[in-house]
């Protein structure tokens, strides 16, 4: 028998020959963790004609989020199907786990992988998708735009997760100003917000008067809806697309569909739960009304054609990943700057809030901190995306009224990212220090001249 490495690299090759890019190393490493906790459900081996064989499968696949689920994978001449729901998917539109589940057949016998070759083949014809190319729309910050791959995607769910005052609100508050401001006579433009927490609106009018937009003009255009329970959201939900399923016949342009907190009545629902054993049980039910929620959304967003971001509160504590429990604020930003805790494990805490559910349904996920002692600034990382590389580094931002302006331009590595943020904060607290010595000294301050975006 094939060890599983020799196995993995067959695979790859063989799909390699079949697709326009080749299957990446990383995407087999990480489909070959799945393989030895895999459970046959059905395996036979038929003759066909011309005695060529062929195998069809039925396996249970291990969650990687979620180690007690098991995905179903079948595997067949006639395709792959995997109840996964697109989350863990290559760019080729092939899941890890039917690649585990190819590679646990190959491995049963030493004559697998010449078993296996021929589903290669039908899945390179029948499952295969060509690489995902997003449409998105520019946003007035180039380094927002370098984030985001261009600038935010259209029709799929874009996930922000961080904790309070790291700007995620300010990000789709800074979207909203700056169509408008495109676009200010357009009547059929509007902007549904679903929020499950009061949202300050001074902010919005602060930030449309720094740009010189009219407020009235862009709160004309926001229609807001609420909701309190994670059942009502689910019902909220419903509702917005069955007010808006045939709007688009009649000209309305939903531009922008807003979810501010996905997370937020998850972990409310949950501190009412007594015990472990409740908290386990009520975390599995809560994931319908939730998960209903971001779907129903996401179909929204995708008629429409619509920039839709979610925002996923995450406090200063990890749970779940690497073993980290209720970190205090300074400890969790010490680690995450001496790379013991990456911007990937607040995302995978936040999707461990959700029960994996939001793993289904976001397609693009970016994580936003704050850095001590200076919190007008804020730390943004690209973590999961449907089509740009993932974990490149992380970037820095600063918050002013009129919204994001750059200030690290490119993406910073982790292990240059301590030395960035000291000479930033040690250039804060010169200007600071020059600011009130000039104060006492009554010489009227001089500040850098913004440039009007």
């Amino acid at each position: 028998m094939m060890s599983s490495q020799a196995v993995g690299e067959l695979i790859r090759k063989k799909f390699s020959e079949m697709l326009p890019v080749t299957l990446s190393h990383d995407v087999i490493e990480r489909s070959r963790k799945y393989v030895p906790g895999i459970k046959e459900v059905f395996v036979k081996v038929a003759q066909r004609e011309k005695k060529k064989r062929y195998m069809t499968a039925i396996l249970m696949v291990p969650s990687e989020s979620r180690p007690e689920t098991m995905h179903r994978v079948f595997l067949g001449t006639s395709g792959a199907h995997c109840d996964c729901m697109g989350y863990a998917r290559s760019r080729h539109g092939l899941c890890v786990h039917i690649i585990a589940g190819l590679m646990y057949l190959a491995e049963r016998t030493s004559d697998g992988f010449n078993l296996v070759a021929p589903l290669i083949r039908d899945l390179a014809k029948s499952n295969i998708k060509p690489p995902i190319e997003l449409e998105r729309v520019p946003l007035s910050t180039p380094g927002l735009n370098k984030l985001f791959g261009g600038g935010l995607p259209r029709g799929v769910m874009t996930y922000l997760v961080g904790p309070y005052g790291s700007g995620k609100t300010t990000l789709w508050m800074q979207f909203m100003v700056e169509q408008v401001a495109k676009e200010p006579d357009n009547k059929n433009m509007v902007f549904i917000l679903l929020q499950t927490e009061n949202i300050v609106f001074d902010r919005l009018k602060v930030m449309a008067e720094a740009r010189g937009v009219d407020w009235k003009n862009v709160q004309s255009k926001i229609i807001i809806y609420e909701a309190r329970t994670l059942n009502e959201m689910a019902r909220t939900s419903e509702r917005i697309l069955e007010d808006f399923t045939y709007a688009k016949d009649a000209g309305i342009d939903i531009r922008g569909i807003f979810l501010d907190s996905v997370t937020m009545l998850y972990k409310q629902e949950l501190q009412k739960s007594a015990s472990k054993q409740s908290i386990a049980r009520d975390s599995f039910l809560f994931q319908g009304p939730m998960g209903s929620s971001v779907a129903l959304l996401s179909q929204l967003a995708d008629t429409y054609n619509s920039v839709y971001i979610g925002t996923g509160f995450m406090k200063s504590q990890i749970q779940i990943v690497k073993n980290i429990f209720t970190l205090g604020e300074e400890e969790l930003r010490s680690k995450m700057l001496r790379g013991e805790i990456s911007a990937e494990d607040f995302v995978s805490a936040a999707f461990t809030i959700g029960g994996g559910t939001l793993q289904h349904f976001v397609k693009n996920a970016y994580w936003f901190g704050k850095i001590s002692k200076a919190v007008e600034y804020t730390l943004a990382a690209r973590v999961k995306t449907a089509d740009l590389p993932e974990n490149v580094g992380y970037m820095i931002f600063r918050r002013s009224p009129a919204g994001f302006e750059d200030v690290s331009h490119d993406f910073i590595e982790q292990e240059k990212l301590s030395s960035f943020i000291r000479k930033l904060l040690a250039q804060r607290m010169s200007v600071q220090r020059e600011e009130e010595a000039q104060k006492k000294a009554g010489t009227p301050v001089k500040r850098g001249r913004r440039r009007r975006r």
